[in-house]
């Protein structure tokens, strides 16, 4: 242990308790943080197992840490964004695939989109007949 090591405790914002252990850097070495690989639920607890884990080194606050935990919750943001647009483009997928393949089986044709401008030949008149050939 250096004179210049310490231990940095704070509150993550879900309300657990983290420590890392500091060494600033000293000539050619550069620096080294050691995060602890647990969260706990009180301070005093986070405080122990640091003391526990490097015995005689100093816990103090650390001075600021919102950078570092807020980019952990926007990753995780999208990350379920993301995870959310693929469920919902395989769940409209699925849907269209069975619909095809259900009017398949019945034997109806495909159904097509757009108007009847859409189409080669087609007027609104030809598609009131094909209707009423249907009734």
């Amino acid at each position: 242990m250096r004179w210049d090591d310490r231990i940095e405790v704070w509150r993550q914002p879900d309300g657990y308790w983290r420590w890392e252990y500091v060494r600033p850097a000293h000539g050619s070495f550069p620096e080294v943080r050691l995060l602890a690989n647990m969260a706990y639920a009180e301070r005093e607890e986070a405080c122990h197992s640091a003391a526990t884990s490097y015995a005689g080194v100093p816990i103090q606050d650390a001075p600021h840490r919102s950078r570092r935990t807020g980019r952990g919750v926007a990753r995780r943001a999208a990350r379920a964004a993301l995870l959310l647009a693929v469920a919902v483009t395989v769940w409209r997928l699925q849907r269209l695939l069975f619909r095809r393949a259900v009017r398949r089986a019945a034997g109806a044709p495909a159904r097509r989109r757009g108007g009847p401008a859409g189409r080669a030949g087609g007027s609104a008149g030809a598609c009131a007949a094909r209707r009423a050939d249907r009734r």
